[in-house]
């Protein structure tokens, strides 16, 4: 019985071997695609999964600059209020010092008659204190 069925398959294979070559080629070009599509798809989900973590990657190094950023801002916010206190503090010591100066040699000229008596002194003075220079 086994080999009448065996003939029988042979016979069948033999006079239909065109039609089972094409089926069979048919399943692995099936078969090959299918595997190619999975393929594919799977390189498709990777590649997804990698461009979220540059994404993730490229806010958090956003966050961190913008981060930075504002702390250098703020020191240096920090630094121009410092050098504009630093500023008017030595602009008051300076006109104070001018103001003492001043009243130094208002107080040495009318002490020593320094414009009814000693001109050329006093226009040394001047010249040697301020640069200016005495034109008679």
């Amino acid at each position: 019985m086994g080999s009448v069925i065996l003939k029988a398959v042979l016979s069948f294979c033999k006079d239909n071997w065109k039609e089972l070559l094409l089926a069979g080629l048919f399943l692995a070009f099936v078969g090959k695609s299918h595997l190619d599509y999975k393929r594919l798809e799977a390189a498709y989900e990777t590649s997804q999964e990698s461009l979220k973590n540059q994404i993730t990657t490229l806010k958090d190094l956003h966050a961190d600059e913008l981060s930075r950023r504002d702390d250098a801002l703020k020191k240096y916010q920090d630094t121009v209020k410092k050098l504009e206190e630093q500023y008017q503090s030595r602009l008051e010591d300076l006109d104070q010092a001018t103001e003492e100066q001043r009243d130094e040699i208002v107080e040495e000229i009318v002490k020593r008659k320094q414009f009814s008596e000693n001109k050329d002194e006093l226009a040394e003075k001047l010249e040697n204190t301020f640069g200016l220079e005495y034109v008679p």
